[in-house]
């Protein structure tokens, strides 16, 4: 019970600190033209999921589509898997992050579930799971806690 809380407290400390940091220091967190550039490119990646509901292939979309023609750039890695895969492969995707995180909730894993997250909540901004370093250091901690977890 005691980590929970501890957890919540941070959550909302963390939450408190950001909204201060955005009221004081708007223009510095939120460029116009930077923002516009950034929901440009997510409606034109909610466009291409639209257009292509069933996908469009690995390597159509994110900074990967530079070598294969016209880049698609939606700046959302859950819009990127969208454009991708198709609207089964993001329920595929979604659902089986929401299996990791419900395991780390069963398992009592808090500091993992809070970085895992964060990672999760930076994807949708940022292509964060295209780096190799944060996704195989992120899945690999994963693996071995939920793993440690269900052979106990």
């Amino acid at each position: 019970y005691l980590k929970v809380k501890y957890f919540a407290f941070g959550f909302i400390g963390i939450i408190v600190l950001g909204l201060i940091l955005f009221f004081v220091s708007g223009d510095m967190l939120i460029r116009p033209e930077s923002t516009s550039e950034h929901l440009s490119a997510w409606l034109i990646g909610i466009d291409e999921i639209i257009r292509h509901p069933l996908g469009q292939g690995l390597g159509s979309a994110g900074p990967a589509s530079y070598r294969f023609g016209t880049p698609i750039i939606p700046e959302s890695w859950y819009l990127q898997v969208g454009v991708e895969l198709g609207l089964v492969g993001l329920a595929f995707f979604l659902t089986t992050l929401g299996l990791i995180a419900k395991a780390l909730i069963r398992k009592k894993h808090f500091i993992l579930l809070a970085s895992f997250i964060g990672v999760l909540t930076i994807c949708f901004f940022l292509h964060t799971l295209e780096d190799s370093a944060v996704s195989i250091t992120l899945f690999i901690l994963l693996g071995s806690v939920l793993n440690k977890a269900t052979a106990n």
